[in-house]
Formats: structure tokens, C-alpha cells, sequence
């Protein structure tokens, strides 16, 4: 005998999944690096947000009912199970929820708030790359950088083909003074992505504190060509170009980076 309160149901719960997925197919992820900073000699070297292209997008599913019989089939239990699974795939999974909380924390400098999200995020997809990086940055501005670093290595075991990780891990190991492992990291980092204009940026830096004031100069051209209204690197190119005594190149990049961010003039 057919169950028609069953199949009302079921008829019901079809309509409530379509509403699920129009609410839900809105919404990117992003993918963070730490914002900019000034370092004491030379202009910093973190680069701002950037949205993922290559992240895990919102599962959906769509319930499409059978063609008409000339009578409907009685649900079952292995009927029933089914829905139960179409359902579940309907829905956003709850990680995504605190990938993009903790996205918004990190955007407003809570850090700490950020890092308990994605800590959230990693327990129910242990192998989302995408929430190992952006913990990553958030030690990253909290100077935890050995922390940082196990967090983008983790990612690059994960997704090996995206240079944000090497570049944020290149960042960290900059700040711990491991500067031929952060060339080593910038290198893959533009290798991944030539038109990386932060990472010639940072590379840069790090060759001006290694001394090598004409390959800094090499890599801060590179990043003006790729992007000419980023200040900090006229402003660290700036900084080299003193440190030669090319006093008139120094001060007309100077006058540049003044020019494209106030936090420049002085």
C-alpha cells in the first residue's frame, strides 16, 4: 500500500533543499596573506588579502524527481537513506562556515579569533589546504612564525601548486632571519606565478639584507614593471639605492612611493 504522507514529505523536502541552494550558492573563499608593514630599513614586505581561485567550492546537489508511473513506488528504508544523503550534500558543508569566519576576523586584526576558527576548520577537513595557510598568516602577524611555517608546510603537502603558501612561508622564514630559505620559497613562488609582483618585492628584500644591493634592484624593477602603484617597493628600492649613494634615484623613488601612499612622506 502506498504511503502518501511519505511521499508529501518527501515532495516537501525537495522544495526546501532548492530554497538551501539558492541561499547558498553566493559566497567565495579567499585565501589570506598578511597585510603590509614597514620594516625598520627597509619598506616591508607582506602583501594584502587575495582572493583564491583555486579553492574548495560549496557541494550542491539537485533532487529530480522521477518521471511519472503509473503509480509512485512506495518509499523504503534504502529510499529513505538516500534522501538523508542528498540532503546532507545539499547543504554547505559547516567547515566552509569557519573558513569565512575566520577570514573576517583576520580582516579585522583578531587574530587570535581567526586562528580558533580555522583550528575549527581543520578538525572537520583535516585536509583543507586552504584553512592550513590562512592559520599560517594569522601566526604570521602574531610572529609566531615557527607555528606559521608547520601550518604552510602542511599546506604544500596538501596542494603543492600555489605559490600564496610559499610566499607566506618565505615571509616567516624572512623574519627569522633564514633569508636563504625565504629566496628559496620566493623562487618557487614566482616560478608558480611570474607575474607575482609581491614576491619580487620580498625576494628583493631579503638581497638587500644580504648585501646584494644589484639583484634587490633587479627584483624591485621586476615588481615596479608588474605593478607600478605599489609604493613600498619604490620606497625599498628607494632605500637601496641610498644605501649606494645614488642619492638622486633614492629620492626620486622616494618622492614616488610619497606620492602613491601618504604613510611614505616624511
Amino acid at each position: 500500500m502506498i504511503n502518501w504522507e511519505n511521499m508529501k514529505f518527501i515532495s516537501l523536502l525537495a522544495v526546501f533543499i532548492g530554497i538551501i541552494l539558492v541561499g547558498c550558492s553566493s559566497g567565495a573563499q579567499t585565501t589570506v596573506e598578511p597585510p603590509s608593514d614597514i620594516d625598520a630599513a627597509v619598506a616591508a614586505t607582506v602583501p594584502s588579502t587575495s582572493t583564491a581561485s583555486d579553492v574548495q567550492e560549496k557541494v550542491t546537489a539537485i533532487l529530480r524527481a522521477p518521471p511519472p508511473t503509473t503509480a509512485p513506488p512506495t518509499p523504503t528504508t534504502e529510499s529513505g537513506s538516500t534522501v538523508k544523503e542528498v540532503v546532507e550534500k545539499a547543504l554547505p558543508p559547516l567547515y566552509l562556515d569557519h573558513v569565512d569566519r575566520g577570514d573576517d576576523y583576520y580582516n579585522d586584526g583578531q587574530y587570535e579569533n581567526a586562528i580558533q576558527e580555522y583550528d575549527k576548520a581543520v578538525q572537520l577537513a583535516p585536509d583543507l589546504a586552504l584553512a592550513y595557510n590562512n592559520r599560517g598568516a594569522a601566526y604570521n602577524m602574531l610572529g609566531q612564525y615557527q607555528r606559521a611555517i608547520k601550518d604552510f608546510d602542511k599546506h604544500i603537502q596538501l596542494a603543492p601548486d600555489f605559490a600564496y603558501a610559499y610566499f607566506n612561508r618565505g615571509y616567516a622564514h624572512d623574519m627569522l632571519g633564514q633569508f636563504q630559505r625565504a629566496i628559496k620559497d620566493f623562487d618557487k613562488a614566482i616560478q608558480l606565478d611570474p607575474d607575482y609582483a609581491k614576491a619580487y618585492r620580498n625576494r628583493g628584500v631579503v638581497y638587500r639584507r644580504l648585501g646584494q644591493h644589484q639583484r634587490a634592484i633587479v627584483d624591485f624593477d621586476m615588481g615596479i614593471q608588474l605593478n607600478p602603484n605599489d609604493a613600498i617597493t619604490y620606497a625599498s628600492r628607494g632605500t637601496v639605492y641610498g644605501e649606494l649613494g645614488q642619492y638622486a634615484k633614492a629620492d626620486a623613488d622616494k618622492a614616488k612611493a610619497c606620492s602613491l601612499d601618504k604613510l611614505f612622506c616624511n
